[in-house]
This record gives C-alpha cells, sequence and structure tokens, in this order.
C-alpha cells in the first residue's frame, strides 16, 4: 500500500525531514520513502528519494509496524490543514504512484492516508484530496 501524508509546515525537504526525524531517535532517519516539495526548500513538485527507498527500508510513517514493513510513505510538504496542496505537487504524488504500480506490477497496491491507518492524525489534513487521488489510482490499478 502507498500511504499519503502531509508535513504539516509549509518548510522542509527531504533533508532537513531526516536530520529532525535522527535528532528524534529515529535510527534510519526520514520516516518517508518519498518527499514531495512544494516550492520553498525544494521545488514544486519535486520528487525526493528518502534513504529509506534507497536501501529498501521499512517505513516508520505510522505507528503500526506491520504496516511500516510493508507500505510506502510519501509526504508532501505542507499543511493541508490550513491551505490545498500545490497542483504540481498533487500531479507529481500521482505520477509517483503511477510509477509504484508500473514498477511493483502490484495489481492490489492500494492508497490510504494516514488518518485512515492512525485515527489520533489529523494527516493529510482537510484540504488534501484524497477520494479524487484514490479515484486516480484505482483507474490506474484496475
Amino acid at each position: 500500500m502507498i500511504v499519503g501524508h502531509h508535513s504539516g509546515i509549509k518548510y522542509g525537504n527531504a533533508n532537513t525531514y531526516h536530520k529532525e526525524h535522527l535528532r528524534r531517535g529515529m535510527r534510519n532517519g526520514l520516516a518517508y520513502h518519498f518527499v514531495i516539495g512544494n516550492g520553498i526548500d525544494s521545488g514544486d513538485g519535486e520528487i525526493e528519494v528518502g534513504p529509506r527507498w534507497k536501501n529498501q527500508l521499512a517505513g516508520g510513517h505510522v505507528k503500526s509496524a506491520i504496516i511500516n514493513s510493508t507500505a510506502i510513505g510519501i509526504c508532501c510538504v505542507g499543511n493541508f490543514e490550513k491551505q490545498r496542496p500545490p497542483a504540481r505537487q498533487l500531479e507529481s504524488f500521482q505520477w509517483l504512484c503511477r510509477y509504484l504500480q508500473s514498477e511493483m506490477r502490484e495489481d492490489t497496491l492500494s492508497l490510504k492516508v494516514h488518518k485512515e491507518i492512525d485515527p489520533h492524525t489529523l494527516c493529510p489534513g482537510r484540504y488534501f484530496p484524497t477520494e479524487s487521488l484514490r479515484q486516480e489510482f484505482v483507474s490506474i490499478s484496475g
């Protein structure tokens, strides 16, 4: 499964989140496999590949170790409780989902968002277009 996240802040990129996650004690650093920029500290829609993907390590992006061991975490930079994600960022999110679907050749790959797995969180925020992205994802995976 792919799990969509937002960073909760409008600043940052894979490198800054990696350093913060290491500071918080996450031994593999960046919790996500990919980070998609919003044009502030990385390009608008820029897909940054994290060390967890490069080294094929389990994620650290949800509370469940079982889900982290199988799910791919994608974080879009921004706080989508306060604002809508930039169009280029969403286009990159869709492109990355399609790419992962084709590379993994996985007919059952699904798209979830963080709050569907960990109900204590608002992530990825009310303005993240979960249903339209899921519909787009279903059309490429079905």
